[in-house]
């Protein structure tokens, strides 16, 4: 297979509509159409013989995709089970485990909206607390942002869990996450890898980190079809992680087992089969890292799709005559990118919490409706910034379109360009 990527990719392995420009990886992710068509045939096969599929093949073929994903991010094969998405394993794990009233979970302020939500549950139904560490890039190295951690951990000595991200997802920023880890069996915290955005965009390695609990998508960046996570849960926590939702398969956290292969195999053998839904997403795995050796493997889509979004940032912050959200080490930028808009600081001082929710959804809907095109905005610091996604069957021109379109957007909005931008966008 060629490894021609850019426009080349774009044609020969995916099948966008001929009219969408796919600035936006990072939300939903995309199937090569070769990995679509094998799990459209593993459809066909259950449908065949949908009792043997659920009682023999599938527990073949989970042992055989479990073996595959451990060896993709180098986690033990009995501590890693797939769940449909990252937000079902976040919530397996934090309504599993023994919190009780008082007890403290520690997460930053770019935590993902849903994973906050969770939290939110958790303190109104059972009164367990939060506590949030406050990152603000581009000030914050990551020298910063794990001592800014390991403070809150301290001024909160009632703290169970810390949770952090790979990459975070809006701003999409690259976080110090094995420094993290190390930081909580420092301080002897629960550590929990919200890993979203983590298969197929950043270099893994479970067993040398070492995290308590990590959950990653694979449909995001590991192209395998949607919804498909994998979870892993180290070795001492098994007896405590419970299917979401409990089903079948529950033990009791005192169950030890009838033998030493029951207690080896407890997780994997409870996550197996929780109840009838669609295994074709996850175990299409095999075809989807099939299909990422043929581009020439992880290094090699990495290298192209972190050098595009080097040169889409560099180009989006030159077209709004801004900056790339980046730290002084150049850490935050992976194959997502976030670029500085030029909104008025009058206007971003003086607009509401509505006005500035109603620019959110101009930027939103509107590069969608007149350009078939979406880039993602966000808030922080005291600033809009966009996020673009790269991967490789992305080019340069692409986020051409992308800029226009937002540009476009920014002028729907009276006030929120002044004159200075206004002048600069129209060179």
């Amino acid at each position: 297979m060629s490894t021609a990527f850019g426009h080349t990719a774009r044609h020969k392995f995916w099948d966008f509509d001929s009219q969408n420009t796919p600035l936006n990886h990072g939300s939903f992710g995309s199937t090569p159409v070769e990995v679509q068509e094998k799990r459209f045939e593993l459809i066909k096969e259950i449908e065949k013989n949908s009792d043997k599929f659920m009682r023999v093949d599938l527990y073949k073929m989970e042992e055989e995709t479990r073996d595959l994903v451990s060896k993709w991010i180098n986690s033990e094969k009995l501590n890693t089970v797939f769940v449909p998405n990252a937000s079902v394993g976040f919530n397996t794990v934090i309504r599993s485990l023994p919190l009780k009233e008082g007890d403290v979970i520690v997460h930053c302020s770019t935590m993902y909206g849903a994973c906050d939500k969770t939290l939110q549950f958790m303190e109104n139904r059972y009164g367990v607390k939060s506590a949030k560490v406050d990152i603000t890039y581009p000030e914050d190295s990551d020298e910063d942002i794990v001592e800014k951690f390991r403070k809150v951990i301290k001024e909160n000595p009632a703290t169970k869990m810390v949770i952090f991200d790979t990459v975070s997802s809006m701003p999409g920023c690259l976080l110090p996450f094995n420094q993290l880890t190390q930081l909580c069996k420092d301080l002897d915290v629960l550590s929990f890898i919200d890993g979203a955005h983590g298969i197929g965009l950043v270099e893994l390695n479970l067993k040398e980190n070492e995290p308590d609990f990590f959950v990653s998508n694979l449909h995001k960046w590991g192209y395998v079809p949607r919804g498909a996570a994998v979870l892993v849960v180290a070795k001492k926590h098994h007896n405590k992680i419970h299917t979401l939702p409990v089903s079948h398969t529950y033990l009791d956290d005192g169950f030890e087992g009838a033998s030493e292969l029951d207690k080896s195999r407890r997780l994997v053998d409870r996550f197996t089969f929780v109840g009838t839904t669609d295994f074709s997403t996850h175990l299409s795995t095999p075809a989807a890292v099939k299909f990422r050796e043929s581009l020439g493997g992880e290094e090699v889509i990495r290298k192209y799709c972190f050098d595009l979004a080097r040169k889409a940032g560099a180009y989006a912050a030159d077209f709004f005559h801004t900056e790339v959200l980046e730290n002084a080490a150049g850490t935050l930028t992976t194959a997502m990118v976030n670029v500085r808009l030029p909104v008025s600081e009058k206007w971003l001082k003086n607009s509401t919490a509505e006005e500035k929710e109603e620019l959110l959804k101009v930027l939103n809907n509107y590069p969608m409706e007149n350009f078939d095109t979406f880039v993602p905005p966000i808030f922080h610091n005291g600033k809009l910034y966009i996020r673009l996604s790269c991967q490789v069957y992305n080019e340069l021109s692409d986020y051409k379109v992308g800029v226009q379109a937002v540009k476009e957007a920014l002028k729907q909005v009276p006030g929120v360009l002044d004159e200075q931008a206004l002048e600069n966008l129209t060179i």
